[in-house]
């Protein structure tokens, strides 16, 4: 990093988390599939922020309602279809399955405020979101 900046990687669910101003992850935190184990991570966040510090995740993050994650799922397969066949593309989410746990949007949220964070939902194009918690 530059000036003042540092930069961590590593397994975030082990990682020592270093005072900062601002944590973001895109298409990582879906890997910590137990609800309490993502509470403890974003208590583990706010801990680590800041005063005004900013928690930012882009995600798969689904609709609750299942009529809803069922066509938010399907947009997601056909936009997959430019690349892949629906076959694979089907393939490919079933096999994501054993590793990837997508909470819904409302769940992350929920998480993100009981772990001490004032939410904002800044983009959404489901089911993917971008989730902002900033640290009071």
């Amino acid at each position: 990093g530059g000036a003042g900046h540092s930069f961590v990687a590593g397994n975030f669910a082990r990682l020592p988390l270093p005072r900062c101003d601002a944590i973001v992850a895109t298409l990582a935190l879906h890997h910590v599939k137990q609800v309490a184990a993502k509470r403890r991570l974003y208590r583990r966040c706010l801990g680590a922020l800041r005063p005004g510090g900013l928690l930012v995740s882009g995600d798969a993050m689904p609709s609750s309602a299942p009529a809803l994650k069922r066509a938010e799922i399907a947009g997601w397969i056909a936009h997959m279809r430019g690349t892949y066949s629906a076959r694979q593309a089907r393939g490919f989410l079933k096999a994501w399955a054993g590793e990837d746990r997508y909470m819904p949007l409302s769940v992350e949220v929920a998480l993100l405020e009981s772990a001490g964070f004032r939410v904002d939902v800044p983009w959404r194009r489901a089911p993917f979101a971008v989730v902002a918690g900033i640290k009071r």
